[in-house]
């Protein structure tokens, strides 16, 4: 909810009696708790920590995350696609670290 534009915002206006609120900080503390229950449970889970760093301009915390996430082996389908993404991510934010 946090990264939607003006149009989106209003769509959801238009959906719901109250568009739903939300912030990356709430965010980022959600993905952190799920991480905490599961630790290196989800590949996808540690792409949305990094994201939410790169959201709130922390790139050391981000491309950290992104490693972690890089180092995971891919278990479910879903896992191909979130590789693919922290590729594009990696190349852009630590690009050594596709060399390992």
């Amino acid at each position: 909810v946090a990264g939607l534009s003006w149009l989106e915002r209003k769509a959801a206006g238009a959906l719901f009696a109250t568009p739903p609120t939300s912030t990356y900080e709430e965010a980022l503390e959600n993905f952190k708790k799920a991480e905490e229950l599961k630790p290196n449970g989800w590949k996808s889970n540690l792409l949305w920590l990094a994201k939410c760093y790169l959201k709130l301009q922390n790139e050391y915390k981000a491309v950290e995350w992104m490693q972690n996430a890089w180092c995971m082996q891919n278990v479910i389908p879903e896992d191909r696609d979130v590789t693919e993404e922290l590729r594009k991510l990696l190349t852009q934010y630590s690009p050594s670290t596709l060399s390992q």
